[in-house]
């Protein structure tokens, strides 16, 4: 069975006009997270914890790379106003392997030091579900 690499993979969010923007090339870490919680139902007596599920967590986001231009049209209103605008994001993991929904940006940080790049991460929680599909949206 194949394995799938960072060659396969790429990273697109919303622009400023709220179109898809691929930002794969100024990306080179991109991550979503995923869990649930666990509710301990070990009564009086039990030999053994047992658990049930509880509530799952929304999918967290977060991403990181290299400041450019279109990145910085895209993050630096991000960094300097509160928005309630929701982003359509997307991770291709593979070839016709992609996850996307729509995201609340958390957190926005653009940093730079003496002879480096500027780097840019973002943190953002899904707000409706997050969808696996075999097509991009672009």
């Amino acid at each position: 069975m194949a394995k799938y690499t960072s060659k396969g993979m790429g990273f697109s969010m919303d622009g400023a006009a709220a179109t898809l923007v691929a930002l794969s090339g100024q990306t080179n870490q991109v991550s979503i997270d995923h869990s649930n919680t666990l509710l301990d139902d070990t009564g009086l007596g039990d030999n053994d914890h047992t658990v049930l599920y509880g509530l799952g967590q929304n999918p967290t986001l977060s991403a990181n790379g290299w400041m450019d231009s279109t990145v910085r049209a895209i993050l630096a209103p991000l960094a300097t106003a509160v928005t309630s605008r929701l982003y359509t994001m997307e991770m291709k993991l593979a070839t016709l392997v992609f996850l996307n929904g729509e995201f609340l940006i958390d957190s926005v940080q653009i940093s730079g030091d003496v002879d480096a790049i500027q780097t840019w991460s973002i943190g953002a929680t899904c707000q409706s579900t997050l969808n696996s599909t075999t097509k991009a949206l672009s």
